[in-house]
């Protein structure tokens, strides 16, 4: 999923299971799907604590996961969308039977290769 817009910025990487992580996103904290950009606060967004933790749930259930909490950051994991999806799929790969450097990132300064 990328951003085609013309503005500078980070955009999705092509790995199809941010799709499935952002739609889980908008579901559970009712922010439309174009707003959930790699580099959009989470606070801006208006998105509750609970509602994240909820986007969490989800997420563990639909990928069948345990999604760890990054204890240097007690109580505020993710400042911004990127955050959130960036560990959710260090989480799938760590679970995968990837090769190590097989993991592309969730997204990328536009002009970039991803």
């Amino acid at each position: 999923m990328t951003d085609a817009g013309t503005d500078a910025g980070p955009v999705w990487s092509d790995d199809e299971r941010i799709g499935r992580i952002l739609a889980i996103i908008a579901k559970e904290t009712t922010v439309d799907l174009e707003k959930l950009r790699p580099d959009a606060r989470i606070e801006d967004l208006g998105i509750a604590s609970l509602d994240v933790v909820q986007s969490i749930f989800e997420i563990e259930t639909q990928f069948d996961i345990e999604i760890p909490p990054i204890a240097s950051n007690a109580g505020a994991e993710f400042a911004t969308v990127g955050d959130l999806v960036s560990h959710v799929l260090s989480t799938l790969d760590r679970q995968t039977d990837h090769a190590p450097g097989d993991h592309r990132p969730a997204f990328a300064i536009r002009g970039e290769r991803v």
